[in-house]
């Protein structure tokens, strides 16, 4: 298992999810969105993908698939180190090998749920509940209030 490590948090939760699956993208979504601590959910369809979202939406927490296009999620764990503030990752993915959840952690996720199949299914939706406790789970800490911003000239006294 990764170390315990606190990660930075909004009040509410801005959720990036990387899928490439549309059915499965819109599935986790939608049950992102049933959470209340939730605020508002991007997606993305591959690793690339996800770096560009990640770059712009500045997630609090990223929920991933391993296998996909392009740059799948071991690739975009390598990548999030080397461009992205450390944001934690669920990895979400039907690959069940015990050398894939150890790779995803050594990589850098957080955790990880096993979907029921790899594939588009509706048994996607039986995750929900594990999805919900793992974010709740999640050693958050708020983040330090925005500094004002700095005058360009003195004020005169």
């Amino acid at each position: 298992m990764p170390t315990v490590r606190l990660f930075s948090r909004r009040d509410d939760l801005r959720v990036l999810v990387i899928e490439d699956s549309a059915f499965n993208r819109k599935a986790l979504a939608g049950m992102l969105a049933t959470i209340p601590a939730v605020k508002a959910v991007a997606t993305a369809v591959d690793g690339a993908d996800g770096c560009r979202q990640a770059l712009s939406f500045d997630p609090d927490l990223i929920l991933l698939d391993l296998e996909m296009p392009v740059i799948d999620g071991f690739g975009f764990l390598r990548l999030r180190g080397n461009i992205l503030r450390e944001v934690p990752v669920i990895v979400a993915s039907g690959r069940k090998s015990a050398d894939d959840h150890e790779a995803a952690f050594r990589l850098g996720a957080s955790d990880f749920i096993e979907k029921p199949t790899t594939g588009a299914s509706m048994g996607i939706y039986s995750i929900g509940p594990e999805l919900r406790k793992k974010i709740d789970a999640l050693p958050f800490v708020p983040r330090p209030a925005a500094r004002p911003a700095q005058c360009a000239r003195p004020v005169p006294a």
